[in-house]
């Protein structure tokens, strides 16, 4: 909010000298974007706190895509092919990682929640694969450990379980008892 202050107070009071003339600034576009995504999530804030940090990390990342302007002047990094013109705010970064930091849990649990819905979860078939490769590379891990250290991570269970399995197959393998 303080940036949109400051953006708006350099935009009326201040004038720009270019080639021995001085102009007025102007609002764009990115400004009223950003005035009014500062409302929202003022407005937000207030009346339904829950889902600020959201529509904080909204404003946020349109800010990072060059979508809304909280400073006077835009400085953006990107590329451009001819009028088409891809670009990142530095300033909405360092705000994007400052709120990552601040908000490290929620934003863990955010992004795994992301990860599974825009990730479908892998098929029963290839989860036993993977569980059958897990055991086979602790097996052969194991393969060089004795019989007395194989029975101690059976017993101590301090695994993880395809460890576990594949120790306690081990032992089936060789013929002792495993109880």
């Amino acid at each position: 909010m303080g940036l949109c202050i400051h953006a708006a107070a350099v935009i009326w009071f201040e004038e720009v000298y270019s080639q021995g003339e001085y102009f007025q600034r102007a609002f764009t576009y990115r400004h009223y974007l950003a005035f009014a995504a500062v409302a929202l999530n003022l407005a937000v804030y207030f009346l339904n706190r829950r889902r600020f940090k959201f529509t904080l990390l909204g404003m946020l990342l349109l800010g990072l895509l060059d979508v809304l302007s909280f400073t006077p002047d835009r400085f953006s990094v990107g590329m451009g092919f001819g009028s088409v013109r891809a670009g990142i705010q530095p300033l909405s970064l360092l705000f994007i990682l400052g709120f990552y930091l601040l908000n490290r849990r929620s934003s863990k649990r955010l992004l795994s929640r992301l990860r599974t819905q825009m990730l479908p979860p892998p098929s029963p078939q290839k989860q036993a694969a993977y569980h059958h490769e897990q055991i086979a590379r602790f097996k052969a891990t194991y393969a060089r450990y004795s019989d007395a250290s194989l029975q101690e991570i059976v017993r101590r269970r301090a695994v993880v379980p395809d460890a576990h399995a594949a120790a306690l197959q081990l032992l089936q393998e060789r013929g002792l008892d495993v109880s």
